[in-house]
């Protein structure tokens, strides 16, 4: 069986000093996962509504024609 696995990386930026932070739970680098889906199409669903949830910006997000 094939499924797709949505991970979600999130990152503070400072403009005062143009730096990056990792703020996931244990503070390094690696994404952390969110959900596992049957269908991708379920998936960016999910990541959609997830960012307009949590009313984040710039979600880079698979293109729809994928999905077809």
């Amino acid at each position: 069986m094939k499924f797709f696995k949505l991970w979600v990386e999130i990152e503070e930026y400072d403009s005062e000093t143009g730096l990056y932070r990792n703020l996931t739970s244990d503070g390094d680098a690696s994404p952390v996962p969110v959900g596992s889906f049957r269908r991708l199409e379920e998936a960016v669903i999910f990541a959609e509504q997830l960012a307009e949830d949590q009313m984040i910006m710039d979600l880079p997000l698979l293109p729809h024609e994928l999905l077809n």
